[in-house]
């Protein structure tokens, strides 16, 4: 989300949370996203999109904690190492 769509709601605190935040560069490995859907299909872990196999590949790849609900993540998680709270 754009820090200053935010500004024009009023979310002043939000926004800079997000401006604070530490950014690691978005460098997908191609492989490890067709490794995580093949390991999601081996499993039935279905309909899995692009967008939730390059969070988890993003992840995985800067040791990053992942703060999430979706329940994808959490059936990943189940076969390969995932961070997650």
């Amino acid at each position: 989300m754009n820090p200053l769509s935010l500004l024009v709601r009023g979310e002043n605190r939000l926004a800079r949370l997000l401006r604070e935040m530490v950014r690691f560069p978005l460098t997908p490995d191609w492989d490890d996203v067709i490794g995580l859907q093949t390991v999601c299909l081996r499993n039935g872990i279905n309909k899995v999109g692009i967008p939730d196999l390059l969070i988890a590949q993003h992840a995985r790849q800067h040791h990053l904690r992942l703060y999430t609900l979706d329940r994808h993540f959490t059936l990943l998680s189940q076969y390969m190492p995932l961070n997650l709270l």
